[in-house]
C-alpha cells in the first residue's frame, strides 16, 4: 500500500503539469491579442514559396475572394480558465459560451464598412460574427493589405501566395486576428487510389 501513494502522487502530478499545458494552450487562443503595427498573418501563406520558382506577379484583374478572421474577445482571465475543483474530482478547463467570446457585430460592421471603402463586395459573414468574407481584385488586395501576390510553381504544382503577411491598417487591425485567401494553395492527399 505505501507504494501506491507515490505512484498516485506522479499520476496527479503529470495530470497537472498536462492540465496547465492545455489551459496555457486554450489562454493563447481565447486572449491573443496582437501588438500593434504587427503584419497580420496569411493563414494560408505557405513556407513552402522559400523551395519554389516565383513566375512574378498574379494579373491585377484577376477576381479573388479573402476571408478576414476576427478576433475573439476576453471572456474570463487566465485564472478564470480553471475552473475551482471539488473534494473528490478532477481540476477542469471551462470554456465560456460562444456569444460571450464571439466578436462583437460593431467589429463586423467596421470590418465590413473598410472592406466596402477599399472597393470590395462583402459576400458573408461567419457563424458567430467569426470572419468576414470579401470579394474584390488582385490590384485591391495588393494595395487594401501592402502584399505583392505572385504566382510560384513547386515541381508540377502552381499556386499564388503572398512572400508577406498582410498589414492592416490602425482601424481595423486590433480587430482582425488573420487574413485567409492570399495563398490559393489547399491541402492535397499523399496518394490516391
Amino acid at each position: 500500500m505505501k507504494g501506491i501513494a507515490p505512484a498516485r502522487a506522479a499520476v496527479v502530478g503529470s495530470s497537472k503539469r498536462v492540465l496547465v499545458r492545455v489551459a496555457a494552450a486554450c489562454f493563447s487562443l481565447i486572449a491573443g491579442p496582437a501588438p500593434a503595427s504587427v503584419a497580420v498573418p496569411d493563414v494560408g501563406a505557405p513556407q513552402i514559396i522559400r523551395h519554389s520558382t516565383d513566375l512574378g506577379p498574379v494579373a491585377a484583374s484577376d477576381p479573388i475572394e479573402i476571408t478576414l478572421w476576427l478576433k475573439l474577445r476576453e471572456a474570463q482571465s487566465a485564472a478564470g480558465l480553471l475552473a475551482t475543483p471539488r473534494a473528490g474530482s478532477a481540476t477542469y478547463v471551462s470554456q465560456p459560451p460562444v456569444d460571450a467570446r464571439s466578436p462583437a457585430a460593431s467589429d463586423v460592421a467596421t470590418v465590413s464598412r473598410f472592406l466596402q471603402s477599399q472597393g470590395f463586395r462583402v459576400t458573408g459573414v461567419g457563424p458567430h460574427n467569426l470572419f468576414v468574407r470579401a470579394s474584390g481584385t488582385v490590384a485591391q488586395v495588393d494595395r487594401t493589405l501592402k502584399v505583392e501576390l505572385h504566382e510560384y510553381r513547386l515541381k508540377d504544382m502552381t499556386f499564388r501566395a503572398s512572400p508577406t503577411g498582410a498589414r492592416l491598417p490602425a482601424e481595423i487591425e486590433p480587430m482582425v486576428a488573420a487574413v485567409d485567401g492570399l495563398s490559393d494553395l489547399g491541402p492535397s492527399p499523399l496518394s490516391s487510389r
